[in-house]
């Protein structure tokens, strides 16, 4: 008789008191597949526009990073996401979506989170952890970063999402935070366009085994370009492959063309922390 009595009650509560709808917007229509093709490729998730999102050969984790960014931050930030298994990382996926209006990065995370917890069942949550880091200082053979010149790059609403703009023949076409990483001859080839230090040390650090803190104290933008091996991921000391390029890890890169330093360290910084997730099923 109790239990009955409970029942009614919790009826009559859900009646009364409905639980409010899900404020986020939604993609009007999407889809996510398997991809057993992309080889050791790895998407980074992007593909936005004002009407939809496509991607492809994207791991989980790395749509939960993108889709859980604090507000206005840069598209490739860096957060650590904990916890999960293995799959979250080894398998990849394409998506298509279509949306109403995304406009802004932030409306279109706020798709995407929900996108997620719909069709893998996510739950996830935000904590503040001393975690390993790199901190980013100026080296002591002083600074090799160059100030962006006037007319480099053109200056954008970053969080702004905008309708593809016809073709031009303005030299000046990219935008002023815009970073390349590219794979030739067997180096890392980094290059950035009025880019911040924060920037540098999210954007254009993130191969490296742990999150990236700027601690240079720098204001302003800068135009850069590094390039190292990528098969030398350590630290190390700058003199140990000065004499050659060729052979530097990002480490001594870093140091040498940037006059920069990454250190080992420790950080309280904010990270995700999956309580729960599913495979998502082709749909």
């Amino acid at each position: 008789m109790k239990s009955r009595i409970t029942l009614v009650a919790l009826l009559l509560a859900s009646a009364i008191c409905p639980q409010s709808p899900d404020p986020r917007p939604e993609f009007d229509a999407a889809s996510i597949k398997l991809n057993i093709n992309c080889g050791e490729r790895r998407g980074r998730g992007g593909g936005v526009s004002t009407s939809g999102y496509a991607t492809s050969c994207v791991p989980i984790r790395t749509l939960i990073r993108l889709a859980y960014a604090p507000p206005a931050h840069s598209f490739f930030r860096q957060t650590d996401v904990l916890g999960g298994a293995p799959w979250l990382d080894t398998d990849v996926y394409d998506i298509v979506a279509r949306g109403t209006n995304i406009g802004s990065l932030d409306r279109w995370r706020a798709m995407l989170q929900r996108f997620l917890e719909d069709r893998c069942n996510l739950r996830i949550h935000k904590e503040t952890r001393e975690v390993p880091v790199y901190a980013l200082t100026v080296a002591k053979g002083g600074l090799k970063l160059h100030p962006s010149k006037p007319g480099t790059c053109r200056m954008i609403q970053s969080e702004v999402i905008t309708p593809p703009q016809p073709p031009t023949d303005d030299p000046v076409a990219l935008p002023c935070g815009w970073t390349s990483s590219v794979l030739k001859g067997g180096l890392f080839i980094k290059t950035g366009l009025g880019v911040t230090t924060d920037e540098i040390a999210a954007s254009m650090l993130d191969r490296l085994d742990r999150l990236v803190v700027n601690r240079t104290g720098l204001a302003g933008i800068f135009d850069v370009h590094f390039e190292y091996a990528p098969e030398t991921e350590s630290p190390e000391s700058p003199e140990q492959s000065a004499s050659d390029p060729a052979g530097q890890s990002i480490f001594t890169a870093v140091q040498q063309q940037l006059g920069l330093k990454l250190s080992p360290d420790k950080g309280n910084v904010d990270v995700l922390v999956i309580d729960h997730i599913d495979k998502p099923s082709d749909n």
